[in-house]
């Protein structure tokens, strides 16, 4: 390819950055040997630490993101190292910096935006420093599909033909597995047996599927499965969850299923080796399942909206994404003003019960 070193960048949730790491895939595709830097949030940094798509994992810390100055001192650093690829997937104001402090590198390519300026308050187009601008298509491509848009101006350059890769990565050692087997073993977990990783949470309220629905679904895989549930949590999710697990282990009392929430992980990267260790994902629609999919795994997603399951997530045979639309046909979810609140455990356990058969 001729360009040595690239530069990507977003802030955005983990769920995200596990997207946008398709971005490294297909430059490593592109050229094996170039250098692929990838700047993250501290707490999704984790998980990219042994990927061999990445060279180099740059982790920005609240702190620093928070302080202009510390901020811009960091990206002065960052920059120096002269790159001839910038992809700011993020294209705020604020990432913007990454470009305008490295006006050498050929290609700073960014989203197209025009927003409404705070102070002026009126419309402005933003990515003044950016060489080449992207323009989202949401109503035709997919999230996958829009981030890997930002290596057309790149392909085009090189007047080359290039079939460009949708998967994405989380890479983790058979020595992790190993060392993470051994701590779900401690806890109970028999490997002779299915696991299914369970997302009962979410980072917002709002995108968690009702409560009554989620356990109704779990314990008819307890009353059906002899296989295993293991719930996970971060600090904010724990009480929520905890509630739930607690109800499940003591229904699961003399039930085929059992239930797992004593894993203790220190971050992301504890988590993605227990889902490597697992057979499939099933929860909310978010960050957990993105993992999930990045590390080779089925998954069975509830949504909140349809573009949930149009947009972020791509079925076929291994990802299942259900929505209320998929059981009441759009007219009467909009003359009875259904939402996805509406979407019973009866409904979400004739797709799901599909799922687990093919594991037995």
């Amino acid at each position: 390819m001729g360009y040595k070193k690239a530069l990507i960048i977003t802030f955005s949730g983990i769920g995200d950055a596990v997207l946008t790491e398709v971005l490294c895939e297909n430059l490593r595709k592109m050229d094996k040997d170039i250098e692929i830097d990838f700047v993250v949030k501290n707490n999704a940094a984790p998980l990219f630490t042994r990927n061999k798509a990445v060279t180099n994992v740059i982790s920005y810390e609240n702190d620093e993101r928070k302080n202009i100055f510390k901020y811009i001192a960091k990206i002065w650093n960052i920059t120096r190292k002269k790159y001839d690829i910038i992809l700011d997937i993020e294209s705020t104001p604020r990432t913007e910096l990454f470009s305008l402090l490295s006006l050498s590198s050929k290609f700073r390519i960014g989203k197209n935006k025009i927003s409404k300026h705070k102070i002026l308050g009126f419309k402005i187009t933003r990515g003044w420093f950016y060489t080449h601008k992207i323009t989202e298509d949401r109503k035709n491509n997919t999230v996958i599909e829009s981030i890997v848009k930002f290596l057309d101006p790149i392909v085009e350059n090189q007047k080359v033909k290039m079939q460009y890769t949708l998967d994405y990565k989380v890479d983790i050692t058979e020595e992790e597995k190993l060392e993470s087997k051994k701590i779900m073993e401690s806890v109970g977990i028999d490997f002779s047996k299915k696991i299914i990783t369970c997302g009962v949470n979410a980072v917002f309220e709002w995108k968690r599927w009702k409560r009554e629905h989620m356990v109704n679904v779990l314990k008819y895989v307890i009353d059906n499965y002899d296989y295993q549930l293991v719930l996970f949590y971060t600090p904010k999710e724990k009480d929520y969850t905890l509630e739930i697990a607690k109800e499940l282990e003591q229904y699961s009392t003399n039930k085929k299923g059992k239930v797992f929430y004593n894993i203790t992980t220190k971050n992301v990267r504890d988590l993605a080796k227990i889902i490597a260790n697992a057979d499939i994902y099933f929860g909310n629609e978010g960050g957990t399942r993105h993992i999930t999919q990045a590390l080779g795994k089925s998954t069975v997603a509830v949504c909140r909206k349809n573009d949930e399951k149009t947009r972020w997530i791509v079925e076929d045979e291994n990802h299942l994404a259900l929505v209320i639309s998929d059981f009441i046909p759009i007219e009467g979810i909009q003359k009875n003003n259904l939402t996805w609140e509406n979407m019973t455990s009866e409904m979400v356990i004739s797709k799901l019960k599909v799922r687990l058969d093919n594991l037995k």
